[in-house]
């Protein structure tokens, strides 16, 4: 189910498809590809990426929290966390996923999973300031 709304009934105008994966790129090659378009606000090229990837590795934390993190822009908080929840139990060490997670739970307010989140990606990289100051904004 998309995130986002679709405007284009059929087809995609060929700048559009320019900017949507190859048939033969790489998993890597194409979430980076949907990082830079979600860089540039490009939300549908970038969940049309992310999903791309989720279709052939259904367990691709980075896509997962990626797609959280689109959800996140578009209002949709509770399907943010169900994207990450599943990114960070595939990847637990990732302070990164934790810090995604604990923000999401900011969102929503509640205060009591985010800190626990928030503090286990301080826990795993201490250096991530980015976890540091969204606990910071829990209290």
């Amino acid at each position: 189910m998309p995130l986002l709304p679709r405007r284009q009934p059929v087809g995609l105008p060929a700048m559009v498809q320019d900017f949507l994966p190859a048939a033969g790129e790489s998993a890597p090659e194409t979430l980076q590809r949907g990082i830079d378009l979600q860089r540039r606000k490009r939300f549908r090229e970038a969940e049309y990426c992310y999903q791309t990837v989720l279709r052939r590795q259904p367990k691709n934390a980075m896509a997962l929290n990626l797609m959280g993190t689109l959800a996140i822009e578009a209002q949709q908080i509770e399907t943010a966390i169900d994207f990450m929840k599943r990114a960070v139990k595939l990847e637990p060490g990732n302070a990164i996923f934790r810090n995604n997670l604990g923000n999401a739970y900011n969102l929503v307010g509640n205060i009591e999973q985010a800190r626990k989140q928030l503090k286990k990606a301080i826990e795993l990289d201490g250096r991530l300031v980015e976890a540091l100051c969204n606990l910071g904004k829990s209290y």
